[in-house]
């Protein structure tokens, strides 16, 4: 009886179907994030009520995609586009994590909110109305139930950004095992839908899900990952790799230590890819460094140099491993020039009055630089046994983007800015790293 309280209770909050509203107790909510799925079965349904009648008539493809479009908001009653819009609304914002959470929370409708929501209705008429034409439309049927899946393994495994609302509210007292192994396993009830050669065949995204499903009830995965969180990543890693999908429960210690200063560095010039040697004043504020005594088990560094001659002064005696991912951003036109030198381009006037959040010409974008550096560590970390005490030996922004996205307390990059010479202590705990 619990179970259907469950399901009513997520029908009620994630779809528009009329039915019994229940009371939202620790019973009634235990398991029902375990039916977020039903909602995609709904969703899923119509669309393929949908197809079925427009096939018979001979509808044209325009028409079926745009009624397509919106069967998902009228069956959900638009809450997942509520939230979709609020969420492009906050991160288009680029400001504090706090003014994104208020953004979030706001009643009012953004200008990015009413773009990126006709873009989203556009691209999805089109798919659509793509996949109609090929005759492959029960192909997307499948996928409402899939989304549902992870966006409930998401919400259980990862941490909320806040600690009430609504999601709080299905979370807090989930039976975090229960639900991800039940959510995980909604992907093998596709195993005799016949509605693709990807899907049948084990080829594509579905095929992945299920060979990871598969591997899950052989019980191979559960050993590797070590417990229930590992079904979830182990099923999610056919989807799309992501720098928080490899998790594990791991505490390491992590030593971020910033090189010593090169000669551009003092003469404040902005150096990335320039391969130079740390200049005297770099080699005394890591040997002032040095007196701390740091003691590491493994040293990762970046491939410059000046990286690599910071790691021979802190460690002399060890190895270093040096990880071609944690090298110092592509500056570009910028690179090996000053501020001052630079003050009449505009390229370069633009790009500071956009925060530096803006392509660098011939350079590296701030997003792919962050990317880049988050995949390179958590592809470090997840070999590095527990226990263990390591030191990244790297540059002052790759320091910065590791710790913006993992960093616990939640910071914006610029405030995990360090000194060269300089170390921040912090501990992995397989998710995030708490700053010591």
């Amino acid at each position: 009886m619990r179970l259907f309280e469950s399901l009513l209770i997520a029908l009620s909050t994630y779809s528009a179907v009329p039915v019994p509203q229940l009371d939202w107790n620790e019973k009634n909510m235990r398991y029902a994030i375990c039916f977020f799925p039903a909602v995609g079965v709904l969703c899923g349904a119509a669309l393929w009520l949908w197809a079925v009648l427009a096939q018979a008539t001979g509808m044209s493809g325009v028409l079926f995609a745009a009624i397509a479009a919106c069967l998902p908001i009228l069956v959900t009653g638009g809450i997942h586009m509520d939230g979709y819009l609020d969420t492009v609304d906050a991160l288009s914002s680029h400001q504090t994590c706090e003014k994104k959470l208020a953004i979030m929370k706001d009643a009012n409708c953004g200008a990015f909110a009413v773009i990126y929501g006709g873009v989203y209705l556009l691209a999805y008429a089109g798919f659509a109305y793509e996949v109609f034409a090929a005759g492959h439309i029960l192909l997307i049927c499948p996928l409402f139930v899939l989304s549902r899946a992870l966006s409930g393994l998401c919400a259980v495994n990862l941490p909320n950004a806040r600690k009430s609302g609504m999601l709080c509210a299905f979370t807090s007292g989930v039976q975090r095992r229960t639900a991800t192994v039940a959510l995980t396993l909604v992907g093998r009830g596709g195993d005799g839908l016949d509605v693709s050669h990807g899907w049948r065949d084990g080829g594509g995204v579905c095929g992945g899900f299920r060979a990871q499903v598969s591997q899950i009830r052989a019980g191979t995965v559960w050993r590797r990952d070590r417990g229930h969180v590992g079904l979830l990543f182990a099923a999610l890693r056919a989807l799309r790799p992501d720098r928080r999908l490899d998790r594990r429960a791991a505490v390491i210690d992590i030593f971020f230590i910033r090189h010593g200063a090169t000669e551009g560095n003092l003469r404040r010039r902005y150096i990335g890819r320039t391969d130079e040697p740390l200049c005297e004043a770099g080699i005394a504020q890591v040997k002032a460094l040095q007196k701390r005594g740091l003691s590491v088990d493994e040293v990762f560094v970046s491939p410059l140099l000046r990286t690599r001659q910071t790691a021979d002064i802190l460690f002399p005696k060890m190895h270093y491993t040096v990880v071609d991912g944690l090298i110092e951003t592509d500056f570009g036109r910028f690179e090996g020039k000053s501020a001052d030198k630079l003050s009449g381009d505009p390229a370069y006037q633009a790009w500071v009055d956009a925060m530096c959040l803006t392509p660098i010409p011939e350079g590296e974008s701030v997003t792919d630089f962050k990317t880049r550096c988050c995949e390179a560590f958590a592809e470090t970390i997840k070999n590095v046994p527990d226990g263990s005490r390591v030191g990244f030996v790297v540059h002052g922004g790759v320091i910065m983007a590791i710790m913006e996205a993992y960093a616990r307390p939640k910071k914006d990059f610029y405030a995990y800015h360090i000194g060269n010479g300089e170390c921040l202590q912090g501990v992995y705990d397989g998710e995030t790293i708490q700053i010591k």
